[in-house]
């Protein structure tokens, strides 16, 4: 099934998470890239139980989500016999609801936030390519943001990702790249890949 399909990529939980009951890379790594798998994108805060994770609320010590996310590279590092594939996505829907939603007053908590967990990623593995932001839908000015704070702090995602699961998404997605890439050739940032994960 895996050959026929011929997927190039997965969105998979943090290896040993407790977000979903299965699905774990490790255990699916094998079958996915001897099919002609290009790479796994991992949602870093699927290690997490619940939805939305640690009860939808930024850790009040973020030092212990830096914990988990070291503990999620290693893990791939470690044990994994394909590391270089992973990608790793620190923050799902952040502005969902999801430790960031109010971008108003928490723009600049995010933005060091993913510089701190960006920091923490490359201190493990420094050859870890790593996704952002993983929005629940386009937002232009948040991406703006982020990329211009990105830049500027040289922690620039490898590959940019959103969601498009609205009922316009099929006709509209084409504008919101296109509003993607602008704001790269505005900020003179190299394309980058994008990926729509969800």
């Amino acid at each position: 099934i895996i050959a026929g399909a011929r997927p190039t990529n997965l969105t998979q939980k943090a290896p040993h998470g407790a977000q979903h009951p299965n699905g774990d890379p490790l255990e699916v790594e094998g079958a996915f890239f001897e099919n002609g798998g290009k790479y796994i994108m991992t949602n870093i805060q699927d290690y997490y139980p619940d939805w939305a994770y640690n009860g939808g609320k930024r850790p009040s010590d973020f030092n212990t989500y830096l914990d988990i996310v070291r503990k999620v590279v290693k893990s791939i590092v470690d044990e994994s016999d394909h590391p270089e594939k992973y990608v790793f996505t620190p923050f799902n829907e952040p502005d969902g609801g999801n430790w960031y939603a109010d971008w108003g007053s928490m723009k600049d908590t995010y933005l060091q936030d993913w510089k701190a967990v960006y920091q923490v990623i490359k201190e493990v593995y420094p050859d870890a390519k790593i996704a952002g932001n993983g929005d629940t839908r386009w937002q232009q000015t948040r991406t703006r943001d982020f990329m211009t704070y990105a830049k500027a702090n040289n922690v620039l995602p490898d590959i940019f990702t959103w969601h498009e699961l609205g009922r316009g998404s099929l006709q509209d997605f084409r504008s919101h790249l296109a509003e993607y890439r602008k704001i790269e050739s505005d900020l003179g940032i190299s394309q980058r890949p994008v990926n729509i994960t969800e």
